[in-house]
């Protein structure tokens, strides 16, 4: 996913990612069209589980 002009937060979110800790994280900001976050989101799943993103996921 793209994150725009959130440079702090990208390094903040990519170092808790890479921690061996767990962690909770809430990402929020301005929401795009439900549909389109839908299928960007499966597209990112995709990369682990393979064909995820081929389904079409109405909401």
């Amino acid at each position: 996913m793209e994150f725009v002009d959130r440079i702090e937060e990208q390094q903040r979110l990519i170092k808790t990612l890479n921690s061996r800790k767990s962690a909770f994280v809430v990402v929020y900001g301005r929401p795009n069209k439900t549909c389109h976050q839908i299928s960007l989101l499966a597209k990112e799943i995709g990369l682990i589980f393979p064909d995820f993103d081929k389904v079409v996921y109405p909401d």
